[in-house]
């Protein structure tokens, strides 16, 4: 029965922590640039820099949602 509990708690608590590494937040366009048929639209939020590579003739979103900690 102890092992049974101790592996219940385990398995919330790496959930738990999966769940907080999900989390989002909202990254605000800080500009873009066109080269050829692709354009880079530039995000930043909380301090990181975010790319999203968009066809040329697309507008940039004002606003990403991008998971907390992971630039790309």
């Amino acid at each position: 029965m102890f092992l049974l509990r101790t592996a219940l708690v385990i398995l919330a608590s790496v959930a738990a922590t999966e769940g907080l590494m999900a989390q989002t937040i909202t990254a605000f366009k800080t500009g873009e640039r066109t080269t050829g048929q692709t354009k880079q639209c530039y995000y930043e939020a909380l301090g990181s820099k975010y790319t999203r590579t968009i066809q040329a003739v697309q507008l940039c979103p004002l606003t990403i949602r991008v998971k907390i900690g992971g630039s790309r």
